[in-house]
């Protein structure tokens, strides 16, 4: 019988040819992992959560029912001043005017009294003005509130300045209502309390409605990729279906840009 001899070069070829292999196991597994959860539906792993209360009170922009963005703020709010004068206004004009989205004003107070204040006064200009009169002294606020902390770091001047806006509205007739007062306050109350609700971590906080037939799963996994890459920077959130499972339902909190609202959009 032939002595079979095992050289150096044939143990180097094996461990080459196990190497491989290995590689090559490692790549069908990675693929199978992926495969799976690719296939693993999105839908499935979403919980269920009530959707938002809609008082008379909180203005409305718009009238789709497609898709809803509901902004959680307090009129102190830096940031919601921030989000007011670099981003609403673009998002007004592309999305809200054109019929692609409602957009619905609710509170989240958490600079005390003089946000409360705040409120009432916008309450009572929508109330009795309309949209119209409610934007423009929304507008003013936050300017005066946006120039005074991020252009001229001088919060006193937006004292001042407030003072000016609040004497060219008539709103004394509604402090003196008490059932107007009282109605505004339990919205106020509610409100803030869904924000909590929906894991707002701060102001302005956003929740944003999505009707279940415009987001089929690759387009859900498409949203969701673009929230996980702005998680980097420092943006969290959170993800449900609407108890009628009519709509997903995601919330996150921050003066998030028009670039990012505009792609968030675009996807769907």
């Amino acid at each position: 019988m032939a002595k079979i001899v095992i050289t150096d070069k044939h143990i180097l070829v094996i461990v080459f040819a196990i190497s491989i292999l290995s590689l090559l196991l490692g790549l069908f597994n990675t693929y199978q992992v992926y495969s799976i959860a690719s296939s693993i539906s999105i839908y499935n792993s979403l919980s269920t959560i009530n959707l938002p209360f809609l008082s008379v009170l909180n203005p409305v922009y718009g009238n789709s029912s497609s898709i809803l963005i509901f902004e959680y703020l307090d009129y102190l709010c830096p940031y919601c001043a921030k989000f007011e004068v670099e981003t609403f206004q673009k998002l007004k004009e592309k999305y809200i005017d054109r019929g692609r989205v409602s957009y619905v004003v609710k509170n989240f107070i958490v600079h005390g009294q003089d946000a409360v204040n705040l409120a009432l006064y916008a309450s009572c200009i929508y109330s009795n003005n309309g949209p119209s009169e409610y934007q423009d002294f929304k507008e003013k606020i936050y300017r005066a509130l946006y120039d005074s902390i991020f252009v001229k770091r001088n919060y006193t001047e937006f004292q001042s300045s407030l003072e000016s806006i609040l004497s060219g509205y008539n709103i004394e007739r509604c402090l003196n209502n008490s059932s107007f007062v009282n109605l505004t306050m339990q919205v106020l109350s509610i409100d803030t309390n869904e924000a909590m609700v929906y894991n707002l971590e701060g102001t302005p906080g956003f929740l944003i409605l999505i009707r279940k037939d415009l987001l089929p799963e690759e387009k859900l996994r498409e949203v969701k990729k673009l929230l996980d890459s702005y998680k980097s920077r420092g943006m969290s959130y959170s993800m449900w279906l609407s108890s009628d499972r009519n709509y997903v339902v995601i919330s996150f909190a921050g003066a998030m840009s028009f670039d990012f609202f505009d792609k968030f959009l675009s996807v769907i």
